[in-house]
């Protein structure tokens, strides 16, 4: 029951908005919520009154160019920039979302300044790299992977530290020499806070079971969605990782002067 409740209610929220919606809901069965935690949801939030279930999946991002720029590896395109960072664009699928903080602090990791082009979509940055109107982006890799496997566009690294299940064959910027990204939306299952410790036990059960079930997982990766490992999906993992993104993520805000208003 509890799998086809969350099938059945599972949106993904857009970017911008908070991760934590579940703290405002006022009845238990609209306010079990799977709630999409993207950079934006740290932007001048404090850690709501919510009880933490499970962590479920990451979408880790990447960062790509257009077909013609001349760099075709990590190192050299960070040399590239650097001499022509006045000409250099990078796209967005909008203001302080994901897309933009992921590129934003690769960027201010490796000391440089590019002018920022956002879009209404993730799809209408894709084309104009494609078209070779835009230099870099930093997309899902769901969005990205065909047209890096056609060779559409150039490849230059996973945005995290490790690499993902998914993409078991990409290598991470911090293999390349740019450590410290955390370029990943996640997704927690959290419910109000207050909601009794029983059944919160049994919310995590049964979030543990679902990820263990062959054809979940399988639905999971078509959706470029990795499962996150075991040892992450207890709720003592995901009350510590909350505040460690907010934390993290508010650094890369102040950094690139993008407080809210």
């Amino acid at each position: 029951a509890f799998v086809g409740v969350v099938i059945a209610t599972l949106t993904l929220l857009p970017e911008g908005l908070s991760a934590f919606r579940a703290a405002r809901a006022n009845r238990l069965q609209t306010s079990l919520n799977l709630a999409l935690g993207s950079a934006m949801a740290s932007i001048g939030l404090t850690i709501p009154a919510v009880a933490a279930a499970s962590l479920v999946f990451d979408l880790p991002l990447v960062l790509v160019g257009r077909n013609g720029l001349p760099p075709n590896t990590l190192p050299e395109l960070i040399a590239y920039m650097k001499a022509n960072q006045d000409k250099m664009q990078f796209g967005s699928s909008g203001v302080g979302g994901a897309t933009h903080l992921a590129c934003a602090e690769f960027l201010h990791a490796v000391g440089v300044s590019l002018t920022h082009v956002p879009y209404r979509s993730a799809a209408a940055g894709i084309q104009d790299l494609l078209s070779g109107n835009l230099d870099l982006y930093c997309p899902v890799a769901s969005g990205a992977l065909p047209h890096i496997r056609a060779k559409s566009i150039k490849f230059y690294g996973v945005l995290t530290d490790q690499r993902s299940p998914l993409l078991p064959d990409l290598a991470t910027t911090a293999e390349q020499g740019v450590s410290g990204l955390h370029g990943n939306y996640w997704l927690g299952l959290f419910a109000p806070a207050g909601t009794p410790e029983p059944i919160m036990a049994k919310l995590t059960q049964a979030a543990m079971a679902a990820l263990e079930t062959p054809a979940i997982e399988a639905k999971l990766r078509e959706a470029g969605a990795a499962v996150v490992a075991p040892e992450r999906r207890t709720p003592a993992y995901l009350k510590k990782f909350v505040p460690e993104e907010i934390a993290g993520w508010g650094k890369v805000i102040r950094e690139n002067g993008l407080a809210p208003k």
